[in-house]
């Protein structure tokens, strides 16, 4: 079942799951920290941005204790990009809509700290009350009514880049610098300085609403194929026929239907390319991780919180009168129904972002 955009599941995490949450939270006391540390787990989302995100988390962890075994609970979506972020030592797939089973799972081992890492769900802060855990941590999110039955709730500030609340949800301090995650490669591969890879799908609620027109999308791909780039557009299996769409419309040329690849193919394939453009989602997370020069389109979202962070990145914001209004993804209080917002990401400015990074390489050269 899919869990990201399903409607159904997020009403009952919510009319369902706050109840429960308050009920099972009022027979749970309080526990400190333990001492010593050894064990911890990690329940993440089911979303590639937050997940490639999370690794700061991890790596704070590891470079404050290597010994620390650090287990990840994620759906089985998300394996793959839990292996390409590292720092954990194993990895268990959870089907999050199998309830009891996911529980019996948890609980199969005792840690010393559980972690949530979920910012809004009720399910995740039920899997983790249930765990045989010595301490227990997450977030608490303004509205979702999540929080009670952890041992610690650490704030979730919506006025911050979402690495620093992943940040906050470890115990002490340690490391203060927000350093951007970085997925690293040992296999060596030819960079190609004349191909450009776009990303036009965004993942989530209501994604059509973070959608760039297709009329952008071919004055932009005719921009660099005047210049004599190639052009990778990559997506998902689902979004083979609309990308071919898009391709058909610009007549073919140098322009290569990359969808329906594996995330580390598409890794592999961003991290060899000149430039990346995507608007905000898992991918421009992706791309921003494996270093390649970044062209980032937000509307709904602010760049703020949820931009790349790498130093070789532009992003282009909305010019919407309430742009940016999304701060956990799904609320839309502009209450925009017809993509008006990104209709005010500037295509003249995409453009100048592009030769931006042309003339950088050119004056290096």
């Amino acid at each position: 079942m899919k869990l990201r955009g399903n409607i159904i599941l997020k009403k009952l995490d919510r009319y369902i799951g706050i109840p429960i949450i308050r009920l099972v939270s009022a027979f749970h006391k309080k526990r400190k920290l333990p001492k010593n540390i050894e064990r911890v787990a990690i329940l993440l989302t089911p979303a590639i941005g937050d997940t490639i995100l999370t690794q700061t988390l991890l790596r704070d962890i590891k470079q404050h204790d290597p010994f620390v075994h650090i287990t990840l609970f994620l759906p089985g979506n998300m394996v793959e990009t839990a292996k390409l972020i590292g720092n954990s030592d194993e990895i268990i797939p959870l089907n999050y809509s199998a309830v009891v089973k996911a529980i019996k799972t948890i609980r199969e081992k005792e840690y010393d700290v559980f972690i949530d890492a979920g910012q809004w769900t009720r399910l995740s802060a039920l899997f983790t009350f249930f765990s045989r855990a010595k301490h227990t941590r997450g977030f608490e999110t303004s509205g979702q009514h999540r929080h009670f039955g952890y041992d610690e709730a650490v704030h979730h500030n919506d006025a911050v880049h979402e690495i620093i609340n992943f940040k906050n949800l470890q115990w002490g301090r340690f490391e203060e610098k927000a350093n951007y995650p970085r997925i690293e490669f040992t296999s060596a591969s030819a960079k190609d300085d004349k191909r450009v890879v776009i990303h036009t799908k965004p993942g989530g609620v209501k994604s059509h609403l973070k959608e760039w027109d297709n009329k952008n999308w071919v004055s932009v791909i005719q921009h660099l194929s005047a210049k004599g780039f190639s052009i990778y557009l990559t997506g998902s299996k689902d979004d083979a026929s609309s990308l071919q769409e898009l391709i058909g419309i610009c007549g073919g040329n140098n322009v290569i239907n990359a969808s329906g690849r594996t995330l580390t193919e598409t890794a592999e394939l961003i991290r060899n390319s000149f430039l990346m453009i995507s608007v905000n989602t898992g991918i421009m997370h992706l791309a921003a991780a494996v270093g390649c020069n970044l062209i980032a389109l937000h509307g709904p979202t602010n760049f703020l919180r949820w931009g790349p962070l790498n130093k070789n990145s532009i992003s282009i914001q909305s010019t919407y009168h309430s742009a940016p209004c999304l701060n956990l993804g799904f609320e839309y209080d502009c209450k925009d129904r017809t993509g008006e917002c990104m209709k005010m990401v500037s295509k003249q400015a995409v453009i100048e972002a592009i030769d931006t990074f042309i003339a950088a390489k050119e004056s290096a050269q």
